[in-house]
């Protein structure tokens, strides 16, 4: 039987324009230990804050919708949508580039060499394939994503990476939506897309005034092959007492955006800024557990661990929901450009907390299998980003 790997990423930008290289988060864990490179069917992305939380006039024109405010902001929100917002998906598309260069720079290299040790002469071989590329296609997301096999390169468009990419390697943007800081990105391998249907996407913001959308989710469904998948991209109330409005939050979204569309998804990646923080109150306590590597003393204090927990039907939000063991240290709150917490240098004290996390489901947890889950050292945000593969049968 088939299946496909999924790839999913997170992290919160801190409405910054980050020039460091993804890659160290995007590529991360994706080589064996022979170096080779496995590259994911699915690529789902999601960023918060892409647009600051300070970041008052660019926000204002998401809260009230219609409204005066909302057309005095259309300018910043197409100046932001237009630029800001386009570099963070041309910076992955490079790194999808540069992953399908390097796999296919390897499967070239490999078939040479096989040439040369069958035949004991030299074989001249083409491995051009370090030309930069932009990769992914628009979606038009008005069209009939219930089209037949045969017109999903009409539909859909052809993607413009590189013509020394082999096709099969080339990944199609299928998804890319932006609510004020949240960003979701969905990628699948055009070898795909002729199993490619009934894509939908919705959003909710559960912010300011319980609809704001500085703070919600995005939600994306599609079938693959006839499998239903959820990627679902949060960004909740933060606060280190605010584990009622993080749990109200999710309920909103679970009965206000999912339960509504009446879809029940074979698999399920819940992951984002999720907010939740550490039952600890002392800065030393923290520190000092980080420096030791005494995750366990963390985790025992974690507040979503305790939301996965919990054993009255209220506060059961998270059920049918996994996460795959945490052997990293917390990804929240760092100095900027830096490995070292914030411990109040900034002027604001921040327990360390795993804010960052991914989450995933399947209506059969036999078929579904967690290869990874990791953080990566980039420096540029407060938070760093976290990254998880799983492989879900078909």
């Amino acid at each position: 039987s088939s299946s496909l790997t999924v790839l999913s990423g997170t992290w919160n930008v801190g409405g910054k324009s980050v020039s460091e290289d993804i890659a160290p988060w995007l590529m991360r864990g994706l080589q064996n230990e022979d170096g080779a490179m496995l590259l994911p069917d699915v690529v789902m992305v999601g960023f918060q804050e892409v647009v600051g939380l300070s970041d008052k006039k660019r926000q204002c024109g998401y809260v009230l919708e219609g409204s005066r405010l909302d057309r005095q902001c259309g300018r910043l929100y197409s100046y932001t949508k237009d630029n800001k917002v386009k570099a963070w998906r041309l910076r992955v598309e490079k790194c999808l580039t540069r992953m399908a260069m390097f796999a296919q720079e390897q499967r070239t290299d490999a078939a040479a060499a096989a040439i040369a040790t069958a035949t004991a002469t030299d074989v001249d071989v083409d491995v051009d394939s370090k030309q930069n590329g932009t990769l992914g296609v628009d979606l038009d997301t008005k069209r009939d994503a219930n089209s037949r096999a045969d017109t999903k390169e009409e539909n859909y468009g052809r993607s413009s990476a590189s013509h020394k990419t082999e096709a099969e390697d080339e990944y199609c943007c299928i998804m890319y939506r932006q609510m004020v800081g949240v960003l979701s990105l969905v990628y699948i391998r055009r070898k795909w897309m002729p199993k490619l249907d009934n894509l939908k996407i919705d959003q909710l913001g559960v912010g300011f005034m319980g609809a704001g959308k500085n703070k919600g989710a995005i939600a994306c469904w599609f079938e693959i092959d006839g499998k239903t998948f959820l990627h679902l991209n949060v960004h909740l109330e933060s606060g280190q007492k605010a584990v009622g409005a993080r749990n109200a939050n999710v309920k909103v979204i679970r009965e206000s955006l999912i339960a509504k569309h009446k879809i029940t998804p074979d698999y399920v990646i819940f992951a984002g800024d999720m907010n939740y923080r550490l039952d600890i109150g002392d800065m030393e306590i923290a520190t000092q557990a980080i420096r030791e590597n005494d995750l366990k003393l963390l985790l025992d204090a974690d507040q979503l661990k305790k939301q996965m927990q919990a054993s009255t039907k209220e506060e059961q939000l998270f059920t049918g929901f996994h996460e795959s063991p945490i052997t990293f240290p917390p990804t929240y709150r760092f100095l900027k450009f830096s490995h070292k917490y914030d411990q109040g240098q900034s002027g604001k004290i921040r327990i360390p907390a795993w804010c960052d996390r991914i989450l995933y489901s399947a209506k059969d947890a036999s078929t579904i299998a967690a290869h990874f889950y990791t953080a990566a050292p980039l420096v540029s945000s407060d938070h760093k980003p976290v990254s998880a593969l799983h492989e879900m049968a078909l």
